[in-house]
């Protein structure tokens, strides 16, 4: 009988042994300690192969699918140095799970700054694992500002006291949209760049749109 009940006892811990493991396994993390990057970061592309070792110290099949790119400030607009986020995506991770994760890297402190990551399905992640290849960009940080400085004109930026500048990037456009502050929740403007050949796809005041 006491035989029986210890049986019963060790399989129930081993049980719950089993679901802890299997729960911290998918659970993610958040790492906020700084890693200083041994080379200046002066472009988006520049940064993806210190981006792409970070994520890969978590998870070894993710890919990179997006970035994001925030200039705060007409001293951070006017150097082209701000803070750059890399989005990493893995279909399939575990348990019919798919899994993302983010690097942070900030120009200024030439570092990544923070790391997460986290397991959901497709739903939950809105994520993709199409692969961003950025081997035909051509176009970065300073040509993109140029090209939209061109399409709304120089003055524009100046008019405001803290602009905010964000780069989506994707593989065959980037979109340069600029914010009246850094609080803004809609852009006043919005620039549409091919990154491979410059080309401007569209430009969009939206100050001017009810």
């Amino acid at each position: 009988m006491h035989k029986n009940k210890y049986i019963l006892f060790v399989l129930i811990v081993m049980s719950f042994t089993i679901l802890v493991s299997c729960s911290s396994n998918l659970e993610g993390i958040t790492d906020t300690s700084e890693r200083k990057i041994g080379k200046q970061i002066e472009k988006i592309v520049e940064g993806i192969p210190y981006a792409q070792e970070r994520a890969e110290e978590w998870r070894e099949n993710l890919k990179l699918n997006y970035i994001n790119a925030v200039f705060i400030g007409k001293e951070s607009i006017n150097s082209g140095k701000g803070k750059i986020t890399y989005y990493f995506y893995e279909e399939n991770a575990k348990k019919n799970l798919d899994c993302s994760a983010e690097v942070y890297i900030d120009m200024n402190k030439n570092g990544i700054t923070q790391f997460s990551s986290q397991y959901g399905t497709g739903k939950e992640l809105i994520g993709s694992s199409n692969l961003l290849d950025t081997k035909e960009w051509t176009k970065d940080i300073d040509e993109v500002f140029k090209i939209a400085e061109g399409e709304i004109g120089v003055n524009t930026i100046e008019k405001y006291d803290n602009p905010k500048i964000v780069l989506r990037c994707t593989e065959k456009f980037w979109e340069y949209a600029l914010f009246s502050n850094s609080d803004a929740a809609h852009e006043d403007w919005l620039v549409i760049v091919n990154p491979i050949t410059g080309e401007v796809i569209r430009k969009v005041d939206k100050t001017k749109i009810d």
